[in-house]
């Protein structure tokens, strides 16, 4: 298996998207878990993209924690977003990819702000 496609990368975004959407409050750890895995192979090979395969390892291991600290991984989410933001400005605009990435990083931040506003405690 070499090189993720372009079409297998737009594939996945499009899902790894539409997932983080469509669950309320985001998904559980574990599924975070499984997304991070999907991606981080992926992400290995591909020289632009190292700083981020970084950050999803950190996420990983903050999913991993029991119980979560969800400040720590509402941060590291954050990181995340601003990096998949950057990865889409230096492709430039061609292809659907950039807009892809801008997608996730925007579903990422609203999961970020989501689990922001559903902890009880005040800041």
């Amino acid at each position: 298996m070499g090189m993720i496609t372009l079409a297998d990368a737009s594939i996945q975004l499009d899902k790894t998207t539409k997932k983080l959407g469509t669950q309320g409050n985001g998904p559980t750890p574990q599924e975070g878990v499984a997304l991070i895995d999907q991606w981080a192979n992926s992400l290995q090979e591909i020289e632009m993209a190292q700083p981020l395969a970084k950050t999803l390892t950190t996420l990983k291991s903050h999913l991993q924690q029991s119980p979560t600290d969800k400040e720590t991984i509402q941060e590291t989410v954050g990181e995340l977003a601003g990096q998949i933001s950057e990865l889409s400005s230096e492709m430039g605009p061609e292809g659907e990819m950039p807009s892809l990435l801008e997608g996730l990083a925007s579903a990422l931040r609203q999961l970020g702000e989501v689990s922001k506003t559903d902890t009880s405690t005040p800041e």
